[in-house]
């Protein structure tokens, strides 16, 4: 999503299936802030053969650098770790309904 997520809405709405199955599969956030956080957090994943969770530490990071304070940063973590595992939860359950498309 190089233009914080436009790009795809646009092509969702142009038609594109692939691009609505992404809008379809993103986490709904209703706060902008928290879309962009887990946006940016996203980039930080480890990657490899399957898609990881974002590390605890960038989360902390991430809490760090917007200077939040101790309640402040915890909520965060929580709502990141919630959304992450939901991501990652429904990134599995599509790979899992391509693999059985392709037998």
């Amino acid at each position: 999503m190089e233009d914080g997520g436009n790009d795809i809405l646009q092509a969702a709405e142009a038609g594109s299936e692939r691009a609505r199955a992404e809008v379809e599969a993103a986490p709904k956030l209703t706060s902008l802030f928290h879309f962009q956080a887990f946006n940016d957090l996203s980039t930080l994943r480890q990657m490899g053969m399957a898609l990881g969770p974002i590390p605890i530490d960038k989360i902390e990071w991430y809490a760090l650098q917007l200077e939040m304070d101790l309640i402040e940063q915890v909520a965060f973590e929580y709502v990141m770790r919630a959304v992450d595992v939901a991501y990652l939860t429904k990134q599995a359950e599509k790979r899992a309904k391509s693999a059985r498309q392709s037998k």
